[in-house]
């Protein structure tokens, strides 16, 4: 056997691990559960990492040095050189080191250097948790092989989370979590933990399944991937967040660039957002005729539930689908070869039209954010903007070391003083939003080096010439992310599966650069 099939199988095994078994590993119901994720995270991952580490080394190290033979060891040595050369680092790679300097420099500066290290007093998204996020994610992106079972995998267990999702939106306890615990039901979903973590989770999975099923052929298959994209949709709904809100606004800015630059699946992005109106209309009817125990939404869909909108919407969309559904197919028009050339000379159309698309994406973000930077105040959000401009005066405060390095990774909890428990009410382990969160813990370093992480995927998803399928997979979850992290904190199982993400993405470009 191969000495780098073991590596092979070292990260077969740890994304199985992440997939299968983390987001249901629990201890003691809701009252550890952070814990209990990042301990999955630190035994498997520490493990894994070591072996692939010792592999490494079996093959780089012994092996080169016992086979020399005195006569070629000049020659042995060049080869090694050589292929030490050849490895090859994306802006990604140099961006995840950076970003792991910088968690590591801020614990060397922190006044408390052990938070610093296991993060025990904030989210537990402390140095050993990066430090192995990232070794794990060099592991993956050069040592993964992609398996045809993957998806499936990945399907299966967020069905079992989403059906744990819908239950406990009636007020269902399939592993009595809930026990104990005496503030809203609602605010712990399935086995992910609080509702800003299950957020998180959505924001990836959910626009990964609606870029999947556009273009499916099967039947059987597009059947299954709606049924698994509806019970998603529904959890979207129910999860109480308006940072979901964010997640898909990121995700689906790619997703309709993507249906755009392809030009022929209309028909399903319309199916897309018809389903999204479905389930908004069963929760409409829910709402109605059921007597029962059921979640309280609170945020834009109960809007659009209290006033039929989706309705209103389901009735233009169906009215637009009718063209779509009359049009023949790509391949009846490639038949005649009149239409052929209209169709190549679309490709340029289809360029133009993404590139109107995003500017015009663009200016209607931009416009957002001015409308809220003009009314944003103390009472911004559930208590963000005082928590924000609260992390703005802290970090304003602090001397030129934590400016630089911060003031140890997740240790925002350390520096929330007990003047400002009393001004908001309620003590915070994070800035609740993850830029603002690198400031404080990791400073201007860390901010530069979390930013760039998503500079990187940027330029780089732009830059590839040839982008599969699974290319925009990828970087429709990670961009989901993105969104919703504007508004939300870093946790452990979220950020293990956005790293499997980039680390899969990275894989991707190394093989065709």
């Amino acid at each position: 056997m191969k000495k780098h099939k073991i590596r092979q199988y070292i990260s077969l095994l740890y994304v199985i691990l992440i997939i299968l078994v983390m987001p249901f590993y629990f201890e003691d119901g809701y009252f550890n559960l952070t814990f209990a994720k990042v301990r999955f995270l630190w035994v498997t991952g520490g493990i894994l990492l070591f072996a692939a580490f010792l592999s490494y080394i079996f093959e780089k190290i012994y092996y080169k040095v016992t086979d020399f033979h005195t006569a070629d060891v000049v020659e042995n040595c060049k080869s090694f050189s050589a292929k030490i050369k050849d490895i090859k680092f994306s802006i990604l790679d140099i961006a995840m080191v950076l970003f792991l300097c910088s968690v590591v420099f801020s614990g060397l500066v922190s006044k408390t250097p052990k938070e610093a290290f296991w993060g025990s007093r904030g989210w537990y998204m402390g140095i050993f948790t990066i430090a192995i996020l990232v070794s794990m994610y060099f592991v993956v992106s050069r040592n993964f092989e992609y398996h045809k079972y993957l998806g499936i995998i990945i399907v299966v267990s967020s069905v079992i989370l989403y059906v744990m999702g819908i239950l406990n939106s009636f007020h269902v306890d399939v592993f009595g979590l809930h026990q104990r615990i005496t503030n809203d039901f609602y605010d712990y979903i399935s086995t992910i933990g609080n509702v800003n973590w299950y957020v998180g989770y959505l924001s990836m999975i959910v626009p990964m399944g609606c870029i999947a099923f556009l273009g499916m052929k099967k039947l059987p298959a597009r059947l299954l991937m709606l049924i698994f994209i509806d019970l998603g949709f529904y959890n979207v709904i129910i999860c109480r967040s308006n940072g979901i809100i964010l997640g898909l606004a990121a995700a689906f800015f790619i997703i309709t660039l993507y249906v755009i630059l392809q030009g022929e699946l209309w028909k399903d992005y319309l199916i897309l957002i018809l389903n999204f109106g479905i389930v908004l209309g069963i929760v409409s009817f829910i709402y109605k005729f059921y007597t029962g125990a059921y979640v309280k939404i609170d945020n834009i869909f109960m809007y659009i539930v209290e006033n039929h909108l989706w309705i209103i919407c389901g009735g233009v969309l169906l009215i637009l689908a009718i063209p779509f559904c009359a049009k023949k197919t790509r391949k009846n028009l490639e038949e005649n070869h009149v239409l052929s050339n209209k169709l190549e000379s679309n490709k340029k159309n289809r360029t133009y039209s993404a590139f109107i698309f995003s500017i015009f994406s663009a200016m209607t973000g931009l416009s957002v954010l001015l409308y809220q930077i003009s009314i944003f105040s103390e009472k911004w959000g559930t208590k963000r903007g005082a928590l924000w401009i609260y992390t703005c005066e802290l970090f304003a405060e602090f001397p030129w070391t934590y400016k630089l390095f911060g003031c140890g990774c997740d240790c925002f909890g350390v520096e929330f003083i007990s003047e400002n428990y009393n001004y908001l009410h309620q003590r915070y382990l994070n800035a609740h939003n993850e830029f603002l969160q690198y400031l404080i813990t990791t400073g201007i370093f860390g901010l530069i080096s979390f930013s760039l992480i998503w500079i990187a995927v940027g330029i780089m998803f732009i830059y590839k010439k040839s982008k599969s399928r699974t290319d925009w997979i990828l970087f429709t979850g990670i961009m989901g992310y993105l969104g919703q992290s504007i508004v939300n904190n870093p946790q452990a199982y979220n950020y293990a599966v956005l790293f499997l993400l980039l680390a899969f993405f990275g894989k991707s470009y190394r093989e065709n650069v």
